[in-house]
């Protein structure tokens, strides 16, 4: 039987509903949020996985509220200008790390305002030359901290803030270099945070043996490390926006922290470290060297 003129056209409004319904569906269905972060060397590994997983957490607790997600990573070895410039654009690299006064802070970014690394990296400990001559007994202020030979790499913005209190500082373009001049008594100290020291210690005392910490002394200065996002994607920084206020609230950003850094902290002895604060050029909105530093851990 041929069906009638009436069954025809309500059989093709039927297929025609069919295909504006999947095409509804196929439109609903948000493309996933693709985060382009960029990677630390690879003897800092440590902080590499600590800061992916960091990322993953902040996206996954925001999965709900923000769909889906792609994580990827930026590992070309380019310089810190260079990384400006590509976080600026969005396209390459859309989410970085970074500390006040460098390149990528100066970007046309949106700062993620929670030190990721809680206040860590502006304490820093001293891996020194066995032979070194430095009075470490007697550096007990910033006047009796210029008897000892700092060294920093000439373009971190650590060289600036040693420079900005006068201190006895010995630049060099390359991170490797300062572990060759130490060795070579070159330096008293190449002053690390807290939170990395132990681990890239133990990652050069085999090339470098007559090096070791310094179990005295602890330099603090205000440098909080932040997330940065490209200003291109706003969507990115509300998303981490909310994702620090979930997991700071339920626990596991500390947690996270934890697992990776406090048992190296716990080793280093800081709390019967001598303090000495110095001031940062650029942090401007709060008191420095109040005389009333707190250790996060």
């Amino acid at each position: 039987m041929v069906p009638s003129l009436a069954v025809k056209a309500a059989l093709w409004e039927l297929v025609l509903l069919l295909l504006i319904s999947l095409m509804s569906a196929g439109q609903s269905v948000a493309a996933p949020m693709v985060i382009i972060h960029g990677d630390l060397p690879p003897e800092e590994a440590p902080k590499n996985t600590y800061r992916a997983e960091l990322y993953k957490l902040l996206l996954d607790v925001t999965r709900p509220e923000f769909g889906d997600y792609q994580l990827q990573s930026y590992s070309t070895a380019i310089s810190s200008r260079r990384q400006a410039q590509l976080i600026s654009e969005g396209d390459q690299l859309n989410v970085h790390w970074t500390s006040p006064g460098t390149p990528i802070a100066n970007a046309n970014v949106i700062k993620i305002p929670v030190d990721i690394q809680h206040g860590l990296l502006g304490y820093r400990v001293c891996i020194t030359n066995q032979q070194s001559g430095a009075p470490w007994g007697a550096v007990k202020s910033i006047e009796s901290l210029t008897r000892v030979r700092i060294g920093q790499v000439d373009s971190w913005p650590d060289f600036d803030i040693y420079k900005f209190n006068r201190l006895t500082l010995v630049g060099t373009p390359s991170f490797d270099g300062l572990f060759a001049m130490l060795a070579a008594n070159r330096l008293d100290c190449l002053a690390l945070g807290v939170d990395e020291v132990s681990t890239i210690y133990r990652a050069k005392k085999a090339m470098f043996p007559n090096l070791q910490i310094e179990n005295s002394l602890l330099i603090h200065y205000e440098f909080p490390v932040f997330i940065y996002v490209s200003a291109k994607r706003p969507d990115i920084a509300e998303r981490f926006k909310r994702g620090f206020e979930i997991i700071q609230h339920n626990g596991q950003f500390d947690s996270l922290f934890e697992r990776y850094f406090v048992r190296d902290l716990a080793a280093l002895g800081l709390r019967s470290r001598r303090i000495i604060c110095i001031k940062s050029p650029y942090i401007t909105a709060k008191e420095q060297c109040a005389g009333n530093e707190v250790l996060p851990f």
